[in-house]
């Protein structure tokens, strides 16, 4: 049985039994951003900017880019 669907290339990446059969064109449609950041009310603050810090750093950068993110 075949179920098809739509979703990020990084949710294919490394996961058996998926075949990618194409690709929307990069200029079809803007570009997708993962944002992040720091919630004003939150109980951990250091914690919070700690976590934004690594996911600007090297270690992450080659996180995402093992599953198919380009880091900006």
């Amino acid at each position: 049985m075949i179920s098809p669907g739509t979703g990020s290339r990084g949710l294919s990446l490394g996961v058996e039994n998926i075949e990618v059969i194409t690709a929307a064109p990069e200029e079809s449609h803007s570009p997708i951003v993962y944002p992040a950041a720091i919630v004003k009310a939150g109980r951990n603050q250091s914690a919070a900017q700690a976590f934004l810090e690594f996911l600007s750093g090297p270690e992450a950068d080659a996180v995402f880019s093992k599953y198919g993110f380009e880091p900006l």
